[in-house]
């Protein structure tokens, strides 16, 4: 692939992201008919969601992975990451977070998939969280029970993404309401397991997850040199899922590597996708046809 390179997503540059000729969406809204009925979560907030970057696929479909960027970020900033290696039976989605207060900027506007920031066991924004998890999950509506589900991200995307999973695991919004996507697999680059005492809760008091947990695989990807998500935090995260009962699970380390992605750790995420296409997706088609989600 010649000489090495550095994928450096942007952080923090909010402006960006606000551009006035951009389409926005309401959470609230719909721009496609859902394949199910939409019960409902609360939301207090009014998040809107500019049309996400898409990439479909060029041969067979057979499985569409939601990719979260990090703070700050838009999501077609990782779409030429992907575009490289040769994922021919995968639809990218690359959404864009809502633009929202941040308390740990003082308040200042920034794209965000919730309100936090990476701690081992902080006490972080469950109402964000739900909320983005609610439009990941409709976006994937349209989807076929025949195609697998991923979802992944790098840095508060990828905290997003560990979320987004255990509450596909479990079955519930951390309101209580029913989620309704099953997940396949899940990658988390320089991230951390955002609420992680909540989580571990909600595990222990669903013993009927535990069988659910021994098959589902996931990618933790995290550099040594990380100032911005300890590499620690990533070793702990990896450490948590596994005491859940998360025994396929791949923790990789990549020596100097600082809050960024390279080709090396790229073209280990795209080999682990490749390896989970085959075979059939977890949810069926009875499942997936009876629940959805929507924020109001």
């Amino acid at each position: 692939m010649g000489s090495l390179r550095l994928f450096i997503p942007s952080r923090i540059f909010p402006l960006r992201c606000c551009s006035c000729g951009d389409r926005w969406m309401a959470s609230s809204e719909t721009t496609t008919n859902s394949v199910f009925p939409t019960p409902k979560i609360r939301s207090h907030r009014k998040l809107l969601y500019r049309e996400a970057h898409v990439i479909q696929p060029v041969k067979e479909h057979r499985a569409t992975v939601v990719w979260l960027h990090g703070r700050g970020d838009v999501g077609s900033s990782w779409a030429d990451a992907f575009e490289d290696f040769s994922l021919q039976n995968v639809k990218m989605i690359f959404p864009t977070a809502p633009i929202q207060p941040i308390t740990a900027l003082g308040g200042y506007n920034c794209s965000a998939w919730f309100d936090g920031r990476p701690v081992s066991d902080g006490s972080d924004d469950l109402e964000g969280l739900d909320a983005s998890a609610a439009h990941v999950a409709e976006l994937l509506s349209q989807e076929s029970p025949s195609v697998k589900l991923g979802v992944g991200g790098f840095s508060q995307g990828a905290a997003t993404s560990l979320y987004i999973t255990a509450c596909s695991l479990i079955g519930f919004y951390s309101d209580g309401t029913r989620f309704p996507c099953k997940f396949d697999f899940t990658v988390a680059l320089s991230g951390w397991l955002p609420s992680a005492r909540f989580i571990q809760r909600r595990f222990h008091d669903s013993p009927n997850v535990i069988e659910e947990t021994k098959d589902y695989s996931f990618f933790l990807g995290h550099g040594t040199d990380d100032t911005v998500v300890l590499y620690k935090l990533g070793e702990e995260s990896a450490s948590t899922l596994q005491s859940l009962g998360f025994s396929n699970l791949t923790f990789k380390s990549y020596k100097g590597l600082g809050h960024w992605s390279n080709d090396i750790e790229m073209q280990d995420v795209c080999n682990f996708i490749k390896k989970r296409i085959s075979g059939q997706p977890y949810r069926n088609a009875t499942n997936w046809k009876s629940l959805a989600c929507q924020i109001i």
